[in-house]
C-alpha cells in the first residue's frame, strides 16, 4: 500500500446511515478517503482518535421559501 497522507485510528465512526457506530482507521489521501480498515498503514501523519466520534459532515437544510 502506498504511503497515506493522514491516518486517522482508534475512532468511534458513526457512518450517518442509522447504525451502530464502528471502530476502524480511516486513510486519507489526496485529500479523499483512500480507505477504511482494521490495520494501521503508513502514513505521513497520524491522529489518534480514541475516545472521539468521527461522522461525516453535518449540514443545516433549514430553510424559508419566502
Amino acid at each position: 500500500m502506498k504511503m497515506l497522507d493522514i491516518l486517522i485510528k482508534n475512532g468511534e465512526i458513526y457512518d450517518g446511515l442509522g447504525g451502530l457506530p464502528y471502530k476502524k482507521n480511516i486513510g486519507i489521501k489526496d485529500n479523499r478517503i483512500e480507505i477504511i480498515t482494521s490495520k494501521k498503514p503508513p502514513a505521513h501523519k497520524v491522529i489518534d482518535a480514541v475516545g472521539l466520534a468521527i461522522s461525516p459532515g453535518f449540514i443545516d437544510i433549514h430553510s424559508h421559501t419566502d
